[in-house]
């Protein structure tokens, strides 16, 4: 039987919460320590379903993992062996590009897969250099669709590759690659994410970062304990939820502010947000603080192709929020979203038009304006954990109670969204569903 979630509207969010390990960090924790020299002990870490697949895979293929005493968790590093099995990653796309960079560069055979939604995401932008650089290749669609077979050739030659369009994950895949091999020289990652550059950094790798472009060589990485903080991506629901419902003011503590994640607050300050950055410090190489929000009245924006990779997992939510600020607000640039989960362009629309919303949808967007009034709906998740937190960030400002079906979903990336929005004070529940 799966969950429908069910949403009361109007209640002020009020207090304070502490957010999950960042799960992009999560993910590198395991699979950098697993190619590394050493043993690393792991603070925080945030074991959703998608960091689960990834932990599995690498236990498939002879990584030591298990946890401490403490709650922390342990991860020896070995050589890896050719899995007996294909390596299930679930709905989880860093998986499965990370780890084929990684197998690309081990003289064995290995297949991975995934669900449903996984094995209908496109892969060309790995597969296609892969082939390139001598990788025996094979999948659906061309070889460009899971499952994907490869066979990894032990001295991957040096490399340089532009990269047709901003990833963090396609970057971290080619920087392991030229890690394990004879070096690379990566171009294009400009404004995607830098927690492996960090990482690598920091375990002794030779890397050079400029203007988004990295250049690595070959390097023996040392294994290191990590404290993960908390997941920004994670707190931006609850960002836009005291944003946009009055009389709301919350604070979220420990949150990574990585500046290559978080230009969805850049937007929602010029929006005219409430929102305050406290107790800025720097955690395992990366910055946190904590984050104070309070109800604001919104005034519309435009997000830019340039801005959106630094925001691509908050764009649902900024349809949210641009349905309560005053003016006209625009998306451009953003068609990799209608490669997610799901078609997020599509199924935000969609669901938002659903409860009442007006919205233009474009190819590569979409246009609101704003303020509008939602109605409460009985709607779907379109099986995408965005799409449904989304969707109940929108429901607490209708105007009657919203039911949102097969929302179990949510555990891919944040299970505890609904005890944490309840804890501040909305009325938000799972219940059973057909």
């Amino acid at each position: 039987m799966s969950k429908k979630l069910y949403i009361e509207p109007q209640n002020p969010l009020t207090g304070e919460a502490t957010l999950p390990g960042d799960k992009s960090i999560s993910h590198r924790a395991l699979l950098l320590n697993a190619i590394a020299t050493g043993s690393a002990t792991i603070k925080g870490i945030f074991l959703s379903k998608d960091v689960r697949s990834t932990m599995t895979a690498l236990q498939t293929l002879g990584t030591k993992i298990f946890f401490n005493q403490d709650g922390t968790l342990q991860v020896e590093a070995d050589s890896f062996r050719e899995p007996k099995y294909p390596l299930d990653c679930g709905n989880s796309g860093t998986t499965f590009r990370i780890l084929l960079g990684i197998l690309a560069t081990e003289p064995f055979h290995s297949t991975l897969f995934g669900d449903q939604s996984l094995c209908e995401r496109p892969m060309g932008r790995l597969t296609s250099p892969l082939r390139k650089f001598g990788v025996q290749v094979d999948g659906r669609d061309g070889g460009n669709k899971p499952p994907i077979s490869l066979r990894g050739i032990e001295q991957m030659p040096f490399f340089s590759y532009e990269m047709p369009m901003a990833s963090a994950q396609v970057k971290t895949a080619l920087m392991l690659m030229g890690l394990r091999g004879n070096g690379a020289h990566i171009l294009g990652g400009k404004n995607s994410r830098d927690h492996t550059e960090r990482m690598l950094q920091r375990m002794g790798a030779k890397i050079d970062v400029s203007g988004g472009d990295v250049r690595i060589w070959p390097s023996n990485i040392r294994a290191i304990d990590m404290d993960v903080p908390g997941d920004f991506s994670s707190a931006a629901f609850l960002i836009i939820a005291a944003l946009i419902v009055p009389e709301s003011h919350i604070q979220l503590r420990n949150v990574n502010l990585n500046p290559t994640r978080t230009g969805f607050l850049n937007v929602l300050l010029r929006m005219g947000a409430h929102i305050e950055i406290e107790n800025e410090r720097n955690n395992s190489g990366e910055p946190v603080g904590d984050i104070r929000v309070r109800y604001s009245e919104l005034k519309a924006t435009e997000v830019t192709p340039k801005e959106v990779p630094a925001l691509i997992d908050e764009i649902p939510l900024f349809a949210v929020a641009a349905l309560f600020a005053e003016g006209e607000s625009k998306v451009f640039g953003a068609k990799e979203l209608r490669y997610k989960e799901s078609d997020r362009i599509r199924a935000i629309s969609h669901t938002l038009i659903a409860m009442g919303a007006s919205i233009v949808e474009r190819e590569d967007g979409f246009s609101i304006r704003g303020a509008q009034t939602l109605m409460g709906a009985k709607v779907s998740s379109f099986h995408d954990h965005r799409i449904a937190m989304a969707t109940a960030v929108a429901a607490l400002r209708a105007r009657s109670p919203t039911e949102i079906f097969d929302s179990d979903c949510i555990g891919i990336s944040f299970p505890q969204f609904p005890w944490l929005v309840k804890k501040l004070g909305g009325e938000i529940c799972h219940i059973g569903a057909k």
